[in-house]
């Protein structure tokens, strides 16, 4: 009866460490979000070259896989399913966000984000924060 007792408790102790890598992931979905709106905005622009008509069509299908990915990443982290595998999804996802805000930040040709660039790190830390946080949770 004890043993029970002390995975419950053990259990209990976790889960607001659980909650919070939950709600990073979704904030990093509303981040997601913000910076695939701006920047597809910016490239179906009329007034820029059709190369970043392109880009834009490239980027649209990526975005979306990112924001698909936090959110079931998220949505099973918060099910109790797999935290672990939530997590390793939120990571990589995180990671594939980051890839993106830093090419249009720094190595584009119209520097998109720019001007967003000192703090514009903090719209992708979330979503590496909740794969960070929910990888360290330990296993049932």
């Amino acid at each position: 009866m004890t043993e029970k007792n002390s995975k419950l408790n053990e259990s209990n102790k976790y889960k607001h460490i659980h909650l919070i890598s939950v709600a990073l992931g979704l904030l990093g979905v509303v981040n997601s979000v913000t910076i695939g709106f701006y920047l597809l905005f910016v490239m179906f622009n009329p007034v820029f070259i059709s190369d970043l008509l392109i880009q834009g069509y490239v980027l649209s299908p990526i975005i979306a896989i990112i924001i698909t990915m936090l959110s079931y990443g998220s949505l099973s982290m918060l099910r109790n399913n797999n935290i672990k595998k939530g997590a390793r999804i939120n990571l990589v996802s995180g990671l594939l966000l980051a890839s993106i805000y830093l090419y249009y930040a720094h190595f584009s040709n119209p520097l998109l984000l720019n001007w967003l660039s000192p703090s514009g790190i903090l719209l992708i830390i979330p979503a590496l924060m909740s794969g960070i946080i929910g990888k360290t949770i330990p296993s049932n």
